[in-house]
């Protein structure tokens, strides 16, 4: 079941940040904190990371290709909310 909640366009505009969290069989999950205290978990290939720069903070908009490629494949997920 997903249960995301929001837009793409309202995860990745500013000033949500996309955080590395951690790495397990060979994908790097990052969060994305909205303003409202939402917060979603994805993974990105590492694979598919080729020679980017994946740093341990970015803009969430940096990110947008691996937040839609989440969303469509049910795996962006929501992990906490402070409303």
């Amino acid at each position: 079941m997903n249960n995301v909640r929001h837009t793409l366009k309202e995860i990745v505009l500013p000033p949500n940040k996309a955080r590395f969290y951690f790495i397990r069989k060979g994908e790097a999950f990052y969060t994305i904190e909205l303003a409202d205290g939402t917060m979603y978990q994805m993974p990105i290939p590492i694979s598919d990371m080729g020679d980017g720069t994946f740093s341990d903070e970015m803009k969430a908009i940096t990110v947008m290709r691996y937040v839609r490629k989440a969303l469509e494949t049910e795996q962006l997920v929501r992990i906490t909310s402070r409303k």
